[in-house]
């Protein structure tokens, strides 16, 4: 959702509004010269003017190279900003404050100029620059009347930023295609890039599996999708069992295995429902930071956002981890339903591949 253009001239005439009030921006201009003699009436008809808002600032020309004096350049960017010459005014304001960022006397003046600018690349729908200009001045240590308007502002650009969404796929060959989205389907491994919002989709593998997706994309946080398809159909044709084989078998070393698979799935399973855990935390925490910021805590919500890192964090470290446990349990499995399937005797193998009346099948004996 764009900023409507009359909000953005709004917040263009409170910042120029602003300049006289910051400190250090009170000074009074310079004396005008003179007006000029009047002229003779004149018989012809008048034409009305065309109003203010219809000029553009976004196709104003580049600005000229700035002035190195400090003084000069904060100049340049009231007089910009006043004539809402957004484009010019940016420069010169990011330009001062660059300028005295080495000055801890200037730093209020600095946080200010930022402020100035970021309200002009919003204005150019320069959204990234608008973002960290105004990030820097709510967490930056502006004074308060500083941090309240930027901050409703900061919200606004953040929401129409793309956020990065990548999928976590266990197999190979799966695409990922959501709905009324303008992107073609991509690959598993590709990155996303979404505005903050709801989104729907699905999961497909190349045999027809398929599973449906929601994604929930928040303003600022990255977003990872773990995609689990179900497993592919496989069939066991038994044609001609095998007789068992005289004698006892020994199973031990069967059990053992056995018994790591059904260990190292149950670790998986924990392990995941840790992640499952941390993911709730970060969402609490999240909605702490979103309160935070709705009534102006700004240390509140600087100390909300570093949960919400801390929980993703810990959802991914146990999320890796679960993987890979059900993967050795999966493994072990599979070595397991061999070895009870296998026969000591190789003359009556108990698992064998058969050529039947429907094509090739598996006789199998336990």
């Amino acid at each position: 959702m764009m900023t409507p253009p009359c909000a953005r001239a709004s917040a263009i005439g409170l910042c120029a509004a602003m300049l006289w009030a910051a400190p250090g921006w009170g000074q009074p201009p310079a004396a005008d010269p003179p007006p000029a003699e009047p002229e003779a009436p004149s018989t012809e008809p008048e034409v009305a003017a065309e109003p203010e808002e219809a000029a553009e600032p976004e196709e104003a020309a580049e600005p000229d190279a700035p002035p190195a004096d400090p003084a000069a350049l904060e100049a340049e960017g009231k007089q910009a900003m006043m004539a809402r010459d957004c484009a010019t005014a940016a420069a010169r304001f990011d330009a001062f404050a660059d300028a005295v960022k080495d000055d801890p006397e200037m730093n209020e003046r600095r946080l200010y100029a930022r402020l100035y600018a970021g309200v002009c690349y919003e204005r150019l729908e320069r959204l990234p620059e608008a973002a960290a200009r105004l990030r820097e001045v709510v967490y930056g240590g502006a004074p308060q009347d500083a941090i309240d308007k930027a901050e409703p502002l900061l919200q606004t650009v953040e929401s129409q930023l793309p956020v990065p969404v990548t999928f976590v796929c266990e197999e190979v060959g799966i695409t990922i295609a959501l709905l009324d989205h303008p992107d073609e389907p991509k690959p598993c491994h590709e990155v996303w890039r979404l505005p903050e919002g709801v989104y729907r989709g699905a999961a497909s593998a190349p045999d027809g599996r398929e599973v449906p997706l929601t994604i929930q994309v928040r303003s600022g946080i990255p977003e990872e999708v773990v995609v689990l398809l179900p497993g592919a159909k496989r069939e066991l044709v038994s044609n001609d069992p095998q007789p068992r084989p005289a004698g006892p078998v020994d199973r031990t070393l069967a059990w053992i295995v056995t018994g790591g698979a059904v260990a190292a799935l149950g670790t998986g399973v924990a392990f995941n429902l840790v992640a499952r855990s941390a993911v709730d935390r970060g969402d609490e925490a999240y909605g702490r930071y979103e309160r935070a910021r709705a009534v102006g805590n700004a240390a509140g919500a600087a100390a909300a956002r570093v949960e919400v890192e801390d929980a993703r964090g810990d959802a991914d470290t146990a999320a890796y981890t679960s993987y890979a446990f059900l993967g050795v349990g999966a493994a072990l499995a599979g070595v397991a339903a061999w070895m009870w399937l296998d026969s000591p005797d190789a003359e009556a193998a108990a698992l064998r591949v058969v050529p039947g009346p429907g094509g090739i099948g598996i006789v199998g004996q336990w």
